[in-house]
């Protein structure tokens, strides 16, 4: 609820209207986020490998191999663009959600490279994969923000 001159805040003792975010043990919080820093790892180094066979079929020859670059460079881009919109964005939507949502835009972003037709749209997915793994990097992979709004139970 907030008026023209902020947000209204709730007396101490107000009941939340949110429910509690479920209880999970410490090796599940943990392995949900070494998955996710895993897959973006594996992605980069599937596609540098794989650019070679990137080329061919977007069609881009051997005289345009400088253009290739970018599709490096914009996932380096994408990924350092978001790193520092992390921790507001972590604040206003719980990174519970920001985490889980930035899996859900790599993964979009990966769909897109394999789906591009062209350098153009190759260059605009590795940029959006590169953002979400921005997202889900910074600030020791989320671990701090994950164990506030996850109720990591203790074992």
């Amino acid at each position: 609820m907030h008026n023209l001159s902020g947000p209204v805040r709730r007396r101490r003792g107000a009941a939340s209207a949110r429910p509690a975010p479920p209880r999970l043990p410490r090796s599940a919080a943990l392995a949900a986020v070494c998955a996710g820093v895993f897959l973006a790892s594996l992605d980069q180094t599937s596609v540098v490998t794989a650019l070679p066979a990137m080329m061919a079929d977007v069609g881009v020859t051997i005289d345009r191999l400088n253009d290739m670059a970018w599709v490096v460079t914009a996932y380096l881009l994408g990924f350092t663009a978001a790193m520092p919109l992390l921790g507001r964005a972590g604040d206003v939507y719980g990174y519970r959600r920001l985490y889980l949502g930035a899996l859900a835009l790599f993964g979009a972003g990966s769909a897109g490279v394999a789906l591009a037709d062209g350098l153009g749209w190759l260059v605009a997915a590795r940029a959006g994969a590169g953002m979400s793994r921005g997202l889900c990097r910074g600030r020791g992979d989320l671990r701090d923000g994950l164990r506030r709004s996850v109720h990591v139970a203790d074992q």
